[in-house]
């Protein structure tokens, strides 16, 4: 990898990337996300955040890509998909988190994965960590937006195979209650379609959301 043989380029870390180490920085985003969709949902921040350079990508951004790569090789991760039992029985289950202009682009995060539940055993069925679809203003619009995607993610899995509710889980306590209140969102920021589809599924109980107590992040 580049700066190992190179300790005095590797000091620099504000100086932009000449052409040959945006092409390396190219390379080991497309490994890391083709790694993370496939096998390592534990790689998902990392990837998210190394194709998120921006313009003007710096040393330090290439650093960052290689701490990467080498963390993805020192750890060893294992993926179950156990036995679920009958699917009359089985349950939908979505995660979701976000973060607001946390990127190098400047850009907001949003991170979901889902289980199909059976009985007491989980099984993965998605696990997503980008860049959002679209621009957020607020920490809630990045969060209602996160939240959107996995529900619509979710929906999708349970609407053609499992035929069951699905159930979202979040540790945005303000998200939660503005959701679960008949009151107009306050936050003009947050995207207005967005937010009627989430009440809407709400209401016709296609979608139940939850809290989750303590620090949780998705995200890293």
């Amino acid at each position: 990898m580049l700066f190992r043989s190179d300790p005095v380029r590797a000091l620099q870390k504000d100086a932009k990337l000449n052409e040959k180490e945006k092409k390396e920085l190219r390379r080991i985003s497309g490994q890391l996300l083709w790694l993370t969709s496939n096998s390592r949902p534990d790689s998902a921040f990392d990837s998210c955040w190394v194709s998120n350079y921006g313009k003007e990508p710096t040393v330090k951004h290439l650093i960052t890509a290689n701490k990467a790569i080498d963390k993805v090789k020192k750890d060893q991760v294992r993926i179950a998909f156990p036995h679920l039992g009958n699917p009359k029985y089985w349950e939908v289950l979505v995660y979701s988190d976000a973060t607001h202009s946390s990127l190098p682009s400047g850009a907001s995060q949003g991170a979901y994965i889902m289980f199909v539940k059976g009985g007491r055993r989980v099984s993965p069925v998605v696990w997503k960590s980008k860049e959002l679809d679209r621009v957020t203003k607020s920490p809630l619009a990045s969060g209602t937006m996160a939240l959107a995607e996995a529900a619509d993610s979710g929906y999708y899995v349970a609407a053609y195979g499992v035929k069951c509710p699905v159930k979202c889980f979040t540790e945005n306590k303000s998200l939660k209650d503005h959701l679960e209140t008949s009151n107009i969102v306050s936050d003009l920021r947050v995207d207005e379609l967005t937010w009627r589809a989430l009440k809407k599924w709400l209401k016709l109980e296609r979608l139940l959301l939850h809290g989750l107590k303590g620090s949780v992040s998705l995200l890293i």
